[in-house]
């Protein structure tokens, strides 16, 4: 499902996309550059505290994945989302 926002991502920029989990629909945060995107996707992703709550990603200009919620971990060092 994220074919399309992972299209179109300006030259040199990154592209943040959250993902709601329950309706499977994304959403455009901001293209950004790479620091700021890792930010706004690692700041979201580490409060998550359950595996229905919005996920965010970060692609490149080509399309690549760079990031997502399984590159940060909580306080306690746990992998956030993740059922025991």
């Amino acid at each position: 499902m994220l074919e399309n926002l992972r299209e179109g991502v300006p030259a040199g920029k990154f592209r943040v996309i959250r993902i709601d989990q329950l309706s499977d629909k994304e959403f455009l945060i901001k293209d950004c550059d790479r620091n700021e995107a890792f930010e706004i996707a690692d700041e979201y992703n580490k409060t998550r505290i359950c595996v229905s709550q919005d996920v965010y990603y970060v692609y490149d200009d080509e399309g690549e994945l760079l990031r997502s919620w399984k590159d940060v971990s909580n306080a306690e060092g746990e992998t956030v989302g993740v059922l025991p």
